[in-house]
Protein backbone atom coordinates (compact mmCIF):
# COMPACT_ATOMS: atom_id res chain seq x y z
CA UNK A 1 0.00 0.00 0.00
CA UNK A 2 2.88 2.31 0.78
CA UNK A 3 4.42 1.71 -2.64
CA UNK A 4 1.09 2.43 -4.30
CA UNK A 5 0.94 5.74 -2.48
CA UNK A 6 4.54 6.39 -3.48
CA UNK A 7 3.72 6.16 -7.16
CA UNK A 8 0.22 7.62 -7.17
CA UNK A 9 0.39 10.17 -4.43
CA UNK A 10 2.28 13.19 -3.20
CA UNK A 11 4.77 13.54 -0.42
CA UNK A 12 4.00 15.52 2.71
CA UNK A 13 5.12 19.02 3.46
CA UNK A 14 7.34 17.60 6.17
CA UNK A 15 9.41 15.63 3.66
CA UNK A 16 9.83 18.66 1.42
CA UNK A 17 11.01 20.83 4.33
CA UNK A 18 13.48 18.18 5.43
CA UNK A 19 14.71 17.82 1.85
CA UNK A 20 15.30 21.54 1.45
CA UNK A 21 17.47 21.47 4.55
CA UNK A 22 19.68 18.60 3.39
CA UNK A 23 20.08 19.34 -0.34
CA UNK A 24 22.92 21.60 -1.43
CA UNK A 25 23.11 23.47 -4.70
CA UNK A 26 25.11 21.45 -7.24
CA UNK A 27 24.54 23.50 -10.38
CA UNK A 28 26.88 26.48 -10.05
CA UNK A 29 30.42 25.16 -9.78
CA UNK A 30 32.64 23.16 -12.13
CA UNK A 31 33.48 19.52 -11.36
CA UNK A 32 36.31 19.16 -8.84
CA UNK A 33 39.59 17.49 -9.76
CA UNK A 34 41.53 14.85 -7.87
CA UNK A 35 45.10 15.37 -6.72
CA UNK A 36 46.31 13.63 -9.90
CA UNK A 37 44.62 16.36 -11.97
CA UNK A 38 41.86 14.14 -13.37
CA UNK A 39 38.19 15.01 -13.01
CA UNK A 40 36.04 13.06 -10.60
CA UNK A 41 33.67 10.63 -12.25
CA UNK A 42 29.94 11.28 -12.11
CA UNK A 43 29.64 8.20 -9.91
CA UNK A 44 32.04 9.77 -7.41
CA UNK A 45 30.28 13.12 -7.63
CA UNK A 46 26.82 11.65 -7.12
CA UNK A 47 28.05 9.43 -4.29
CA UNK A 48 28.90 12.57 -2.34
CA UNK A 49 25.39 14.01 -2.67
CA UNK A 50 22.64 13.32 -0.12
CA UNK A 51 19.99 10.80 -1.13
CA UNK A 52 16.41 10.52 0.00
CA UNK A 53 14.63 7.27 0.76
CA UNK A 54 11.08 8.50 0.28
CA UNK A 55 9.69 5.24 1.60
CA UNK A 56 10.69 6.51 5.04
CA UNK A 57 8.29 9.45 4.72
CA UNK A 58 4.52 9.37 5.00
CA UNK A 59 2.52 10.22 1.91
CA UNK A 60 -0.21 12.85 2.05
CA UNK A 61 -3.81 11.71 2.33
CA UNK A 62 -4.55 13.20 -1.10
CA UNK A 63 -4.22 10.28 -3.48
CA UNK A 64 -4.93 10.36 -7.18
CA UNK A 65 -7.73 8.13 -8.37
CA UNK A 66 -6.32 5.04 -10.07
CA UNK A 67 -7.97 5.77 -13.42
CA UNK A 68 -6.56 9.30 -13.42
CA UNK A 69 -3.08 8.10 -12.45
CA UNK A 70 -3.15 5.33 -15.07
CA UNK A 71 -4.17 7.82 -17.78
CA UNK A 72 -1.40 10.27 -16.84
CA UNK A 73 1.20 7.51 -16.62
CA UNK A 74 0.23 6.33 -20.10
CA UNK A 75 0.27 9.86 -21.52
CA UNK A 76 3.55 10.74 -19.80
CA UNK A 77 5.28 7.61 -21.05
CA UNK A 78 4.09 8.26 -24.61
CA UNK A 79 5.30 11.88 -24.50
CA UNK A 80 8.70 10.83 -23.16
CA UNK A 81 9.01 8.36 -26.03
CA UNK A 82 8.11 11.07 -28.56
CA UNK A 83 10.46 13.62 -27.00
CA UNK A 84 13.38 11.22 -26.59
CA UNK A 85 13.11 9.85 -30.13
CA UNK A 86 12.82 13.37 -31.59
CA UNK A 87 15.91 14.61 -29.75
CA UNK A 88 17.88 11.44 -30.44
CA UNK A 89 17.12 11.46 -34.15
CA UNK A 90 18.20 15.06 -34.63
CA UNK A 91 21.25 14.57 -32.39
CA UNK A 92 22.45 11.54 -34.34
CA UNK A 93 21.98 13.48 -37.56
CA UNK A 94 24.18 16.24 -36.16
CA UNK A 95 26.85 13.69 -35.17
CA UNK A 96 26.74 12.12 -38.64
CA UNK A 97 27.20 15.48 -40.36
CA UNK A 98 29.59 17.27 -38.01
CA UNK A 99 30.72 14.61 -35.52
CA UNK A 100 30.64 15.28 -31.78
CA UNK A 101 31.35 19.00 -32.19
CA UNK A 102 28.17 19.30 -34.25
CA UNK A 103 26.17 17.53 -31.54
CA UNK A 104 27.55 19.90 -28.91
CA UNK A 105 26.57 22.92 -30.97
CA UNK A 106 23.15 21.41 -31.63
CA UNK A 107 22.45 20.89 -27.94
CA UNK A 108 23.57 24.43 -27.19
CA UNK A 109 21.39 26.10 -29.82
CA UNK A 110 18.45 23.86 -30.65
CA UNK A 111 17.70 21.37 -27.86
CA UNK A 112 15.74 23.70 -25.54
CA UNK A 113 13.76 25.39 -28.38
CA UNK A 114 12.85 21.91 -29.61
CA UNK A 115 11.62 20.94 -26.13
CA UNK A 116 9.64 24.20 -25.98
CA UNK A 117 7.98 23.34 -29.31
CA UNK A 118 7.01 19.93 -27.94
CA UNK A 119 5.45 21.68 -24.94
CA UNK A 120 3.27 23.81 -27.21
CA UNK A 121 2.33 20.89 -29.44
CA UNK A 122 1.22 18.63 -26.58
CA UNK A 123 -0.14 21.28 -24.18
CA UNK A 124 2.24 20.30 -21.39
CA UNK A 125 5.45 21.76 -20.02
CA UNK A 126 8.50 19.67 -20.90
CA UNK A 127 11.86 19.93 -19.19
CA UNK A 128 14.98 17.89 -18.56
CA UNK A 129 16.61 18.25 -15.16
CA UNK A 130 19.70 16.82 -13.49
CA UNK A 131 21.77 17.03 -10.32
CA UNK A 132 24.98 17.54 -12.31
CA UNK A 133 24.00 20.04 -14.97
CA UNK A 134 25.60 21.29 -18.14
CA UNK A 135 23.07 23.91 -19.21
CA UNK A 136 21.99 26.01 -16.19
CA UNK A 137 18.43 25.94 -17.57
CA UNK A 138 18.32 22.24 -16.68
CA UNK A 139 18.81 22.93 -12.97
CA UNK A 140 15.99 21.27 -11.00
CA UNK A 141 13.40 23.05 -8.91
CA UNK A 142 12.66 21.87 -5.36
CA UNK A 143 10.33 19.04 -6.33
CA UNK A 144 12.53 17.90 -9.21
CA UNK A 145 15.46 17.73 -6.79
CA UNK A 146 13.35 15.56 -4.52
CA UNK A 147 12.62 13.16 -7.36
CA UNK A 148 16.25 13.10 -8.51
CA UNK A 149 17.41 12.34 -4.97
CA UNK A 150 14.87 9.51 -4.85
CA UNK A 151 16.12 8.01 -8.11
CA UNK A 152 19.72 8.40 -6.93
CA UNK A 153 18.92 6.48 -3.75
CA UNK A 154 17.16 3.74 -5.71
CA UNK A 155 20.01 3.51 -8.26
CA UNK A 156 22.56 3.09 -5.47
CA UNK A 157 20.38 0.33 -4.01
CA UNK A 158 20.17 -1.27 -7.49
CA UNK A 159 16.41 -0.86 -7.67
CA UNK A 160 14.26 -0.45 -10.77
CA UNK A 161 13.68 3.25 -11.48
CA UNK A 162 10.00 3.75 -12.24
CA UNK A 163 8.10 6.86 -13.40
CA UNK A 164 6.61 9.00 -10.64
CA UNK A 165 3.47 11.17 -10.52
CA UNK A 166 3.35 14.07 -8.08
CA UNK A 167 0.92 16.89 -7.49
CA UNK A 168 2.21 20.42 -7.80
CA UNK A 169 0.72 23.83 -7.21
CA UNK A 170 -2.41 25.14 -8.98
CA UNK A 171 -3.94 21.76 -9.84
CA UNK A 172 -0.84 20.68 -11.73
CA UNK A 173 0.30 17.06 -11.98
CA UNK A 174 3.93 16.32 -12.83
CA UNK A 175 5.14 13.14 -14.52
CA UNK A 176 8.79 12.31 -13.85
CA UNK A 177 10.74 9.76 -15.87
CA UNK A 178 14.37 8.72 -15.26
CA UNK A 179 16.99 9.35 -17.97
CA UNK A 180 19.79 6.77 -18.05
CA UNK A 181 23.03 6.68 -20.00
CA UNK A 182 22.13 3.84 -22.37
CA UNK A 183 24.04 4.48 -25.61
CA UNK A 184 27.81 4.66 -26.27
CA UNK A 185 27.27 7.96 -28.12
CA UNK A 186 26.13 9.56 -24.84
CA UNK A 187 29.61 9.08 -23.40
CA UNK A 188 31.16 11.14 -26.19
CA UNK A 189 29.77 14.20 -24.39
CA UNK A 190 29.13 12.87 -20.87
CA UNK A 191 31.88 10.30 -20.34
CA UNK A 192 35.43 10.86 -19.11
CA UNK A 193 37.70 13.51 -20.60
CA UNK A 194 40.59 11.92 -22.47
CA UNK A 195 38.89 8.52 -22.44
CA UNK A 196 35.40 8.86 -23.96
CA UNK A 197 35.46 12.61 -24.54
CA UNK A 198 38.03 14.07 -26.89
CA UNK A 199 40.00 16.84 -25.16
CA UNK A 200 39.27 19.29 -27.99
CA UNK A 201 35.56 18.50 -27.80
CA UNK A 202 35.58 19.16 -24.08
CA UNK A 203 37.28 22.50 -24.65
CA UNK A 204 34.32 23.39 -26.88
CA UNK A 205 31.90 22.23 -24.16
CA UNK A 206 33.68 24.39 -21.57
CA UNK A 207 33.58 27.40 -23.89
CA UNK A 208 29.79 27.05 -24.12
CA UNK A 209 29.18 25.89 -20.52
CA UNK A 210 31.97 27.21 -18.24
CA UNK A 211 30.43 25.58 -15.15
CA UNK A 212 29.76 22.21 -16.76
CA UNK A 213 29.47 19.28 -14.35
CA UNK A 214 27.84 16.71 -16.64
CA UNK A 215 30.86 14.48 -17.25
CA UNK A 216 32.35 11.31 -15.79
CA UNK A 217 29.35 9.08 -16.44
CA UNK A 218 29.39 5.38 -17.24
CA UNK A 219 26.87 3.39 -19.25
CA UNK A 220 23.81 2.70 -17.11
CA UNK A 221 24.25 5.72 -14.84
CA UNK A 222 21.35 8.00 -13.93
CA UNK A 223 21.81 11.17 -15.99
CA UNK A 224 18.65 13.04 -14.99
CA UNK A 225 14.89 13.12 -15.47
CA UNK A 226 12.19 14.14 -17.87
CA UNK A 227 9.81 16.49 -16.10
CA UNK A 228 6.40 16.88 -17.76
CA UNK A 229 3.75 19.04 -16.11
CA UNK A 230 0.07 18.60 -16.95
CA UNK A 231 -2.37 21.40 -16.19
CA UNK A 232 -6.04 20.74 -15.43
Amino acid sequence: MLKQKFYYGVYGLKSLLVLLLIITDTACSPPPKREDGNYNTATEELANLPTLDLESYEADSVILKKEVADSLFHKGKRLVQISSSTLLQTLLQAIEKQKVAGAIQYCNVRAIPLIDSLSRAHKAVFKRAALLVRNPKDAPDAQEKEVLQTYLYQAQKVRILRPILKKREKDTIAYYHPILITMPQCLSCHGRVGENINVEDYQLIKSLYPNDRAIGYNKGDLRGIWSIKFYN
